[in-house]
């Protein structure tokens, strides 16, 4: 994965968004990982409809933590415009070599960028 580096030509309302999900996320889960891995835009692909996080979490996944933070993106999104699709994980999970999806986790770790 990429950090995180802004571009000159890079829309503000992305800027925006990113340091809005990482600051929610962080407030929520402090030991987060939060990768951006894609997005699809519009007619004119200038500002995207949809976009997707990876949560990488420290703590134990159940259903109270993953709606929460579902939530935040939600809202997060919403302010924006835009549809957000999560993906919630524990961090142990992802780090495993038996993590189940193997092609998704090669896709984010190419071409992710970590908030």
């Amino acid at each position: 994965m990429k950090p995180y580096r802004e571009r000159e030509n890079e829309p503000s309302e992305k800027k925006r968004l990113f340091e809005d999900v990482r600051m929610t996320i962080k407030g929520v889960v402090p030991g987060a990982d939060i990768v951006y891995f894609g997005s699809r835009g519009g007619e004119d692909d200038e500002e995207p409809l949809k976009m997707n996080f990876l949560v990488l979490i420290d703590q134990p996944l159940d259903r109270d933590v993953t709606m929460k933070i579902t939530d935040l993106l939600y809202r997060c999104g919403s302010t924006a415009n835009v549809a957000i699709g999560s993906v919630v994980v524990t961090k142990e999970s992802w780090n495993s070599p038996h993590y189940p999806d193997r092609e998704f986790k090669v896709m984010v770790e190419e071409e992710g960028v970590s908030l």
